[in-house]
């Protein structure tokens, strides 16, 4: 079966060809689901000549002084690592003169370089794009008091603060559908323990471990306004994160309060991994920020998870995992919230009047029924079988073809679901909102109508 136009291929490297020049150049391999393909890279003439394009000459080389190589094995797989590449926007270009499947891809990122290079962590997960801590309201007061002197140089400033893209945070969420488990509504006790030893056994190395908790009320619906995204919140004074006993005790308190007699809290297990500074300055670029908002949002501004692939780095000397950079390998899959324990999505049955709600395909077709592959050597105190004893295993199906446009909101996580709107709260753009219509059609109201970007 071909590889769908368009979509973006994990490979391991095992041979590259590199007689003639550099169109005829190509890598030959095999994917995450052991197929063997071989690929050509051919990047747009606007971008040949820049600085840091890929090319299949630098991924062979094996010298010291190579900047971006990837290397290449007989038997590189995923049982037996070395390289592993990212390839985008592949499209297929028959066979080649030993009848291996060939593709034509037109951007490539290196993975992994080698055996000793950390894990790239493959599942299901997103970017999380959340507001920095700031002034919001005596920033946007000097910004009305600044738009009614006619101060333009104040005007821009707190513009500058308000809307910059700076003004966010950048982390990977990663989401583990194949961990998930559910609890009775009448059980908190034994829903606390649980919660618990899941924040305790996810968190690792620098990464958070968290979960997402939604309702499926006492009548089987799933209830859309209560949904959320818990972590542990962070302690200054030791520089640490709350360990699962100190945060399991106010994530039950919160769920106490949702209409949970008779009901069932169903818990899929998260992770978050933090950006460093110079990543995150990269993430903030505008049109990178703009990229992030049509892969990880629908179109109603809910965060969406697709398929990832995410690079990391980590530290020994102080046993901290950043993210490097995170890619989706598949177009988005649905709104977070609608993941099921089973690693399909489901909608929202209490408003379309079905127990069984909307599905959507999730997985590229070809792919084996398994686990999603964790990094399992970010987490040394999560053992295999913890994972395996999950309710459910995914399903891995056919995947949809399109992508939402951009949004005209930067929504936060880790709210709950305001009931009938399809949006996540973000408290600063709901106050801004709020703010601009009481200030009518001139002040603000009519500069967050020119700013808005267009879908």
């Amino acid at each position: 079966m071909e590889i769908a136009p368009g979509s973006n291929v994990v490979l391991y490297p095992r041979v590259y060809n590199r007689r003639g020049d550099a169109t005829l150049h190509s890598v030959q391999g095999i994917t995450r689901d052991g197929r063997e393909i071989n690929v050509k890279l051919r990047i747009d003439e606007l971008l040949r000549g820049r600085p840091n394009v890929p090319q299949i000459t630098e991924f062979a080389r094996t010298d010291i002084s190579a900047t971006n190589p990837c290397v290449a094995t007989p038997d590189n797989g995923p049982g037996n690592r070395e390289g592993v590449l990212l390839l985008s926007h592949v499209s297929y270009d028959g066979k080649n003169a030993k009848g291996v499947d060939t593709y034509i891809a037109r951007w490539a990122v290196v993975l992994a370089a080698k055996a000793s290079s950390p894990e790239p962590i493959f599942g299901v997960g997103r970017m999380e794009i959340a507001a920095r801590d700031f002034d919001f309201d005596g920033t946007y007061r000097r910004l009305i008091s600044a738009e009614r002197a006619g101060d333009q140089a104040l005007i821009a400033a707190a513009k500058e603060e308000l809307f910059s893209t700076r003004a966010y945070r950048y982390r990977a969420i990663i989401y583990h559908p194949e961990a998930g488990y559910s609890v009775s509504g009448n059980q908190i006790a034994v829903f606390r323990d649980r919660v618990k030893n899941t924040i305790d056994s996810m968190s690792a190395s620098g990464i958070c471990g968290g979960v997402s908790v939604r309702l499926l009320n006492s009548a089987g619906f799933l209830t859309q306004e209560f949904y959320r995204e818990f972590f542990p919140k962070y302690k200054v004074a030791s520089s640490s994160f709350q360990d699962g006993t100190e945060a399991c005790s106010w994530i039950s308190q919160a769920v106490e309060t949702w209409p949970v007699d008779g009901g069932r809290l169903l818990v899929i297990p998260i992770t978050r991994i933090e950006c460093g500074a110079r990543v995150n300055e990269y993430y903030a670029m505008d049109t990178k920020h703009q990229q992030l908002m049509s892969q990880h949002f629908t179109a109603n501004g809910l965060p969406a998870v697709s398929e990832i692939a995410a690079k990391v780095v980590h530290y020994e000397e102080t046993d901290s995992t950043l993210l490097s950079r995170l890619f989706p390998i598949s177009p988005p899959k649905g709104a977070a919230r609608h993941l099921d324990l089973d690693g399909a999505f489901s909608g929202d049955p209490a408003l379309e009047g079905s127990s069984d709600g909307c599905e959507f395909d999730f997985f590229p077709s070809g792919l084996q029924r398994k686990l999603i592959r964790r990094s399992f050597w970010l987490l040394p105190n999560v053992r295999q079988k913890d994972i395996a004893g999950g309710e459910h295993t995914p399903r891995w199906e056919g995947m949809v073809e399109s992508v939402p446009p951009r949004l005209t909101l930067v929504p936060e996580t880790g709210t709950a679901l305001k009931k009938d709107d399809d949006r996540v709260q973000n408290s600063e753009t709901d106050k801004l909102n709020t703010l601009a219509e009481k200030e009518g059609p001139t002040g603000m109201a009519a500069f967050l109508r020119r700013n808005q970007p267009t879908h």
